[in-house]
């Protein structure tokens, strides 16, 4: 099993030291998925990926974000008592596939770029894929800092 992911995600390591300490973390990812899998029904899907070498604590500091949220400012209260108990954006083809943001400290920019996908199928029944590296590239006058982080809600303020 780990020479055929180190082959399809074409992972070498340098050192005997580093393979042997990244398979040991990458067998202990699978057993995890193991014990989960064995939990029943799922409303997510876990799969082993390129990062299936990786603790979590490396993946948070690799993937992750240092910005620490603000306080909210403007909350909105509205009735849901019409609402359905839950949507499955996909089934309605709202969703875009999922992308990656590699090393690139962004997530902020893709979870604003999803939201905004969305709003605009609600509003145009038409799903189209908006650039997250815009944000990334172009938001910094907004509050945001590249790949080093950022805020939806800042993101959000820059588009208007």
């Amino acid at each position: 099993m780990w020479f055929n992911w180190k082959a399809k995600y074409n992972k070498e390591f340098a050192l005997f030291e580093e393979e042997d300490y990244r398979m040991a973390v990458f067998y202990e990812n699978v057993q995890k998925l193991q014990d989960w899998a064995k939990g029943g029904k799922r409303t997510y899907k876990l799969a082993i990926n390129e990062f299936a070498d990786l603790t979590q604590a490396e993946f948070a500091a690799l993937y992750t974000s240092p910005m620490k949220p603000r306080e909210q400012t403007n909350i909105a209260e509205y009735d849901a008592s019409d609402l359905p108990a839950s949507i499955d954006w996909r089934e309605k083809g709202a969703v875009n596939d999922v992308k990656n943001q590699g090393q690139c400290g962004s997530c902020w920019a893709f979870s604003a770029v999803a939201a905004m996908e969305g709003l605009y199928f609600n509003h145009n029944n038409e799903l189209k894929s908006f650039s997250e590296q815009q944000l990334v590239d172009c938001s910094k006058t907004g509050g945001n800092a590249g790949c080093n982080g950022g805020l939806m809600d800042n993101a959000f303020t820059w588009y208007e």
